[in-house]
């Protein structure tokens, strides 16, 4: 039964979630409010059916969970070594409350507005750190120190200060879930905000930090959202623009793929010593119906959507591709609708968090999974206003 305070309660759940997601560092059992702040949420949904499913992005979700869990259970994957697997399940669980929270009562504003203000507080800590190291002589990434021959694993503090690491594990945790937020804040700044200038300052700042870092699916993430978030603004404006601008971006592509840099960066991949490409080929040839029967402690795929193919299963990959072919298409909804501005700054945000960990490990990160569960409940909340629902 619906209660009066249902709403405010789900959405102060929703914020709170979001907050405690910039500190959760792992999936495991932690001394963290985490968790239990999540099984409230999923709680307060039950009175009134709302955890209930009620739209095609909440069906295809939920049918994704079940299937990616039936993968689990098929290859052991359950009890394994390591804790990836467990990591993608609890992450489309967390998508799927967030995504019923905010199709039934809202809340993508405060989502947004935590985001905003967490990421601000992260580049200003990082800035801080890059000035001390820069005037201690310590180099700022490992990538940066790997390149000039010291490899430093860590960002030490210095002088007292919180170190970013504390909180998001290395720079290359760092750089890959600061591409996420980027996005989130440039498509607002493009598409729905007032305070630009404040907005873009952070995204510039973002972008800065990134570039520093050099981690290449965080660099990868922010030149796909950035291109993405300038043609549809340009589409936005005047069609023909919109059209030109895909057209110069795959032209762009394909020169990228026809010169030498894939070999390249190939060649520089072959040196690592954990090549992915051939982790991946073991996998491949382990595979079945319902994912790859692999030793566990060999489990590193650096990609959510391999893993939901190794994980999961063919069932779960065309699932989980169905599910972004459908937010994609939201894309050619009413644009009218408050609601669509706000769908197109989440979809940057997922979309930059898609790219990022389509080449990176640590998808346990929980902002990921609520900026997409936000993305598929206004998915949802737009398709029914635009049917009449």
């Amino acid at each position: 039964m619906r209660t009066p305070l249902s709403r405010p309660v789900l959405r102060w759940l929703l914020g709170l979630l979001t907050l405690l997601a910039f500190f959760y560092v792992r999936w495991g059992p932690l001394p963290n409010p985490f968790w239990p702040v999540a099984g409230l949420l999923g709680l307060a949904l039950v009175p009134g059916g709302r955890i209930l499913p009620r739209s095609r992005p909440d069906v295809v979700l939920g049918a994704l969970i079940l299937s990616l869990a039936i993968g689990l259970t098929v290859t052991s994957r359950w009890t394994g070594a390591t804790a990836e697997p467990r990591a993608l399940w609890m992450g489309l669980v967390l998508a799927y409350l967030v995504a019923r929270t905010v199709e039934t009562v809202g809340g993508e504003d405060l989502v947004f507005r935590v985001a905003l203000g967490m990421t601000a507080v992260l580049v200003a800590i990082a800035l801080a750190q890059l000035a001390l190291y820069l005037s201690t002589g310590y180099f700022f990434t490992f990538q940066t120190g790997e390149f000039a021959g010291i490899a430093p694993s860590r960002w030490t503090p210095c002088c007292g200060l919180p170190a970013v690491s504390s909180v998001y594990g290395d720079p290359r945790d760092f750089s890959v879930r600061l591409a996420g937020l980027a996005g989130l804040v440039g498509f607002w700044g493009l598409f729905l905000g007032r305070r630009r200038w404040l907005v873009f300052t952070v995204f510039g700042l973002s972008a800065l930090l990134l570039l520093l870092d050099f981690t290449r699916a965080a660099v990868l993430a922010l030149g796909v959202v950035t291109a993405t978030g300038v043609v549809l603004a340009l589409y936005r404006r005047r069609i023909a623009y919109g059209r030109a601008a895909v057209l110069a971006i795959a032209g762009l592509a394909v020169a990228f793929l026809l010169s030498p840099l894939p070999d390249q960066l190939m060649a520089l991949e072959a040196r690592s010593p954990a090549f992915r490409l051939e982790l991946w080929r073991t996998y491949w040839e382990h595979l079945g119906f319902w994912g790859a029967r692999v030793p566990a402690e060999r489990i590193s795929l650096h990609s959510v959507h391999l893993a939901m193919l190794f994980f999961g299963g063919w069932p779960t990959l065309v699932l989980w591709l169905f599910l972004w072919g459908d937010l994609v298409a939201g894309l050619l909804r009413d644009r009218s609708r408050p609601v669509f501005w706000w769908y197109l700054t989440f979809l940057g945000g997922s979309l930059g968090y898609a790219v990022a960990y389509g080449l990176f490990s640590g998808y346990g990160f929980p902002l990921f999974w609520i900026v997409l569960g936000v993305t598929i409940g206004l998915r949802a909340r737009l398709q029914a206003e635009v049917s009449g629902f």
